[in-house]
Order: structure tokens, then sequence, then C-alpha cells
């Protein structure tokens, strides 16, 4: 192998060298906002389930009074 095919390999594997730790911090700052997606899809499901029992109980206790004013009306 010439100097300047020997030159040219080692230019293309710092080349290489620079793109992977490039990909590498990239795969990094994804995976971090793949967290924090994730972290606030659960917070918001948790949020959202908690919500559903609230409405469900408000209204299991409206029915409730409003049976209570339908018997009182009798």
């Amino acid at each position: 192998m010439s100097k300047n095919a020997a030159s040219v390999e080692r230019q293309e594997n710092e080349a290489l060298k620079e793109d992977l730790a490039t990909n590498k911090a990239k795969l990094l700052e994804v995976t971090q906002k793949l967290q924090k997606v994730e972290t606030l899809q659960k917070a918001s499901e948790e949020k959202y389930k908690k919500d559903e029992a609230d409405l469900k109980k408000e209204k299991q206790t409206f029915e409730s009074k409003v049976s209570q004013l339908e018997t009182d009306l009798q």
C-alpha cells in the first residue's frame, strides 16, 4: 500500500470515527427525548385514569341525589 493510499485510508477511518461519535451523541439525545416522552405519556395516562374515576364517582353521587329527589317528590 502506498503512502498516499494509507493516508487516504486513515482519513476515511477518522471520518468514520467522527460519524460514529456524532451518531452516538444523536442516539443518546433521541433516547433521552424518548424517555421524557414516555414519562410524560405515563403521567398523562395516570391523570386520565384518575379524572375518569373522579367523574364516575361524581356521576354516581349525582345519580344518587337525583334518585333521592325523585323519592322525596313522590
